[in-house]
């Protein structure tokens, strides 16, 4: 087993809490809230969930941004990609899979992920969308 970085205890909560509001919805749920850009949670597969905000730019949809985690067995959430396509189209994956399986990770990259989710992207969210844990 390769060893990756799991986001903390108070974004795992966030994440399943959003998980499971999109899986009771088909695999995808959309949070508004006036003054704010819309939260699009997606499921995708068995195994990863998408978070995004999104605007709009010349009428294409900018991703600002959007992350997408890996969930292990264990219910542990782990970054696997960053998008941000106002900053120049930035875009960074982590994680290298074979056979639906993690195999390497980029610990210094993912490291990263970590820290902008736990210390800023997700307190945005719950507070930006309301969200109660």
């Amino acid at each position: 087993m390769i060893e990756m970085t799991a986001v903390n205890e108070h974004s795992n909560k966030l994440l399943t809490k959003l998980w499971n509001d999109a899986n009771k919805n088909d695999g995808c749920k959309k949070y508004e809230k006036k003054g704010w850009m819309p939260l699009v949670v997606e499921i995708l597969g068995a195994d990863k969930i998408s978070l995004a905000h999104y605007g709009e730019l010349n009428g294409d949809l900018m991703d600002d941004p959007e992350m997408v985690f890996y969930k292990d067995n264990d219910d542990k959430f782990y970054p696997l990609s960053y998008q941000n396509d106002y900053a120049y189209g930035y875009y960074s994956e982590c994680i290298d899979f074979e056979n639906g399986k993690p195999v390497h990770v980029n610990e210094k990259k993912q490291k990263d992920m970590c820290d902008f989710f736990n210390n800023i992207w997700a307190g945005n969210i719950i507070c930006q969308q309301n969200i109660k844990l």
